[in-house]
């Protein structure tokens, strides 16, 4: 299996469209999940997350408590 860069490694794609800023309810989602890992924020890839969700289901993206990249586990 190919080893892949991290999202922030890797080189900038050549746009197929214009950017488009991320929906309040996508905002919310990706809080959400900074928050469910214990972050304060959220980073690069709880945005990227969110946006991916709702062009892939078409619809409002949820958290799932069961990430395999926790940082506290319960």
């Amino acid at each position: 299996m190919k080893d892949r860069l991290p999202p922030w490694k890797m080189p900038r794609a050549k746009a197929r469209r214009s950017h488009v800023k991320l929906t309040p309810v996508q905002k919310q989602a990706a809080q959400r999940r900074a928050a469910e890992a214990g972050r304060r924020y959220p980073n690069l890839v709880d945005n990227m997350w969110a946006a991916k969700l709702s062009r892939e289901e078409g619809q409002t993206p949820l958290c799932s408590t069961s990430s395999p990249n926790r940082r506290n586990p319960k």
